[in-house]
C-alpha cells in the first residue's frame, strides 16, 4: 500500500496542474511555478535514486515555467492540453526502453530487496508500467480529440481525461494484490 501512496504522490504535481491551471495566462503562470515547486519538494529523495517519473515531472514543469514566464509561448500555452498527457506517455515508455520501468522504482520502496531481481517482480512492474503508459496514451487522444473539437459534451471529454487515471491507481492496487496472493497460493503448494 506503501508503494501505491508514494506513486499517487509521484503524480500530485500533475493532478495539483489540472486544478490550478486556469483559463489566464496568470493563472497557468502560477501554476507552472508552484507545480515546479511541489515536485521538487515532495519528489526531492526520488530525485537523489534517480526516480524517472520524478525527473520527467521537474524537467517538464521547469520547461513549461520557461516557456510560460519566460519565453511567453503560446503555441506551448495552446497545446498544454495535449503535451500534459503525452508528457506521461513518454515518461512511462521511455522507462521501459531503457529498462527502469517508473512503477518498479515505487514497487522496490515497498517490498523485500530479496524480491527485487526475481522474473515475476520485474514482469508485474512492466505490466504496470505498461498499463499506464496506454492509459497516458489514451489520455492524450482525449485531449487531442477535444482541442480539434471533434465534438461532445464536456463532461464527457472530463471523464475520459480523468477515468483513465482513477483506473490506473485501482488497477494497479487491484492487480499487486492479485499477484501476491498467486504467489503466495504457490508457496503453500511448494511447502
Amino acid at each position: 500500500m506503501r508503494g501505491l501512496l508514494k506513486l499517487t504522490i509521484g503524480f500530485l504535481p500533475w493532478i495539483a496542474f489540472a486544478i490550478l491551471a486556469g483559463p489566464s495566462l496568470l493563472s497557468l503562470e502560477i501554476a507552472m511555478g508552484a507545480c515546479l515547486t511541489l515536485s521538487l519538494i515532495i519528489g526531492f529523495k526520488q530525485l537523489k535514486k534517480g526516480f524517472i517519473l520524478t525527473w520527467g515531472t521537474v524537467i517538464f514543469f521547469a520547461f513549461g515555467l520557461f516557456m510560460v514566464v519566460g519565453e511567453n509561448n503560446m503555441w506551448f500555452v495552446t497545446h498544454l492540453s495535449v503535451l500534459v498527457p503525452a508528457t506521461l506517455a513518454a515518461i512511462a515508455w521511455v522507462s521501459l526502453l531503457v529498462g527502469k520501468p517508473f512503477v518498479l522504482q515505487y514497487a522496490k520502496e515497498d517490498t523485500d530487496p530479496a524480491i527485487w531481481d526475481k522474473p515475476g517482480f520485474i514482469a508485474v512492474c512492466r505490466h504496470l508500467t505498461i498499463v499506464w503508459g496506454s492509459l497516458f496514451i489514451f489520455s492524450t487522444l482525449v485531449a487531442l480529440a477535444k482541442y480539434l473539437r471533434l465534438g461532445g459534451p464536456g463532461w464527457l471529454y472530463t471523464v475520459l481525461s480523468t477515468g483513465p487515471t482513477l483506473f490506473g491507481v485501482a488497477y494497479t492496487e487491484w492487480y499487486k494484490k492479485r499477484k501476491q496472493a498467486e504467489g503466495r497460493k504457490l508457496a503453500l503448494q511448494n511447502s
